[in-house]
């Protein structure tokens, strides 16, 4: 695809991207594989009543993000002064250990505190963006990207499949410790494979946050997609936690509970890989139109 941009792009870059793509997809791979099963892996470690499942399911879906929205900004002010190698390699080397630790959890607190932990170093997909958009031409930075993206949302699509396979024929425990095992392979292969030509910022170049968000056009509009995408984003993470404990229920605890969960998990995004295309197409006439 990219064999006649070859020499707009530093020596090396197809290395560097082709690693940054196995990542991204193994990130994406690896948090699907096991998040669609983690209520269900919560119940078998204590006797819970429903109401209490629901709720550790939900603190340790929240958990991560929460750490993940405390943690971001300290992250990006140093990938501007360390650069975003070194970032991919602190959230794919502490995820490989986290999320191995919590395939050993023995309660519900431990895998709470660990996702936790997950989140305040996790990133990798977006450092990983960055970073080939570093190493890009801005003239080919559309392409690049575009492609760059599909490594996630391929694993998101395939992970929890595997993740539902696999944990039908080892247990609950066997999907946390082969995604921590993909994540020291995403490790290695971004240290080994990758080079990163980068400039540091100095803090004094470095402006602050609020007067980046004074200088910015439209903020209304900016604040209503943020808002928009607030109030999206919380509705499908509503339903995350208790999908597998749903699907349990309406399968009387009979049959591959685990598979289908992962089916029912990776249903939203298969429909998204076909219909966006579709809806694309409809869109662009009106976006002409106004635009």
């Amino acid at each position: 695809m990219f064999t006649k941009l070859d020499a707009d792009f530093p020596k090396g870059w197809r290395q560097t991207f082709g690693a940054l793509w196995l990542g991204c997809f193994i990130t994406g791979l690896g948090f699907s594989m096991t998040m669609p099963f983690m209520p269900l892996f919560m119940e078998s470690l204590g006797t819970y009543s429903q109401t209490q499942l629901n709720f550790y399911s939900g603190l340790a879906f929240s958990a991560t993000y929460l750490s993940q929205a405390i943690m971001s900004p300290l992250w990006g002010s140093l990938a501007d002064q360390k650069g975003r190698k070194l970032m991919c390699l602190r959230a794919s080397g502490v995820m490989a250990l986290t999320i191995t630790a919590t395939g050993l959890a023995q309660g519900v607190w431990s895998i709470i505190a660990l996702r936790f932990l997950q989140g305040a170093f996790s990133g990798y997909i977006n450092n990983a963006a960055a970073f080939i958009a570093g190493e890009t031409p801005k003239r080919r930075s559309g392409t690049v990207l575009s492609t760059m993206m599909t490594a996630n949302v391929t694993g998101n699509l395939l992970g929890p499949l595997f993740g539902g396979a696999i944990a039908g024929l080892g247990g609950y425990r066997l999907p946390f410790f082969v995604t921590g095992a993909l994540m020291a392979l995403a490790f290695i292969l971004t240290a080994i494979l990758t080079r990163e030509h980068f400039i540091p910022i100095t803090k004094e170049k470095m402006k602050p946050a609020k007067e980046v968000l004074v200088s910015l056009p439209n903020k209304s509009l900016i604040f209503l997609m943020f808002t928009t995408t607030l109030i999206v984003q919380a509705s499908l993470m509503s339903i995350s936690p208790i999908i597998s404990l749903l699907v349990k229920e309406l399968m009387h605890n009979h049959g591959n509970v685990s598979f289908v969960s992962g089916v029912v998990a990776a249903a939203p995004g298969f429909g998204t890989l076909l219909a966006a295309r579709y809806l694309g197409k409809k869109w662009m006439p009106v976006d002409r139109q106004k635009f």
